[in-house]
């Protein structure tokens, strides 16, 4: 029996996630809503000391998607 799961990201601003201090549990996944940036958290660090997860990624600020590189 096949189950419909969905994940919800925490999503907030970059200034939001620079200011917050919160520290993403390690593999959870981090959503600047205004500059597209995506990071994976490891259980230490904050969001400005985690490496952006963009690097294999463009993000499409007009259409608010991310294009493949």
């Amino acid at each position: 029996m096949s189950q419909d799961v969905r994940h919800k990201q925490l999503i907030k601003t970059a200034q939001e996630w620079e200011t917050s201090g919160l520290v993403l549990l390690s593999g959870e996944l981090g959503y600047a809503s205004d500059t597209g940036l995506i990071k994976v958290g490891d259980g230490i660090n904050t969001w400005v000391n985690l490496p952006n997860l963009n690097n294999a990624f463009e993000y499409d600020a007009v259409n608010k998607r991310l294009i493949f590189s």
